[in-house]
């Protein structure tokens, strides 16, 4: 009975290692090239001053076929009036004030933008050889009358 139950065992063991199921303590080497970082840092001023403006929300939307929002992520602008956030392809930016009169009403605007026509900059590499791309992007929102 033995011999039965240690020959299925190492059958069983060969099976899973061939389709790869083992166990592994130590972390597994990546393949490939690891995708780069493109972050843009946005800031929004009020066209008439030049102050920055604060907590204007930036509503990144990630579409599909040109029309369909698959998602919307919203960041606000903080006390300089800017935000940070990562761009993976096309840009569709609502740029809105939320807030009301906290700080003055604006205008909403939108920004549409192709990825190539970003302008993005090489600033360098990360300790994981990731190379690291950053655009400035500056909005200019006009106060309503």
């Amino acid at each position: 009975m033995k011999k039965t139950i240690s020959f299925y065992s190492k059958i069983l063991a060969g099976l899973l290692g061939l389709l790869g199921f083992t166990y592994c303590s130590l972390p597994t080497p990546t393949y490939g090239m690891p995708p780069d970082e493109h972050k843009i840092i946005g800031t929004v001023t009020d066209k008439e001053t030049g102050e920055p403006i604060e907590n204007i929300a930036f509503i990144d939307k990630q579409m599909a076929w040109g029309t369909t929002v698959l998602d919307a992520d919203t960041i606000y602008a903080d006390a300089n009036g800017q935000v940070k956030f990562w761009c993976n392809g096309n840009l569709y930016l609502d740029v809105k004030d939320l807030d009301g009169e906290t700080n003055g009403l604006y205008n909403d605007t939108s920004i549409v933008m192709e990825y190539s026509d970003i302008p993005f900059v090489f600033k360098g590499e990360n300790q994981y050889g990731t190379e690291i791309y950053e655009a400035e992007l500056d909005v200019q929102l006009t106060p309503k009358k």
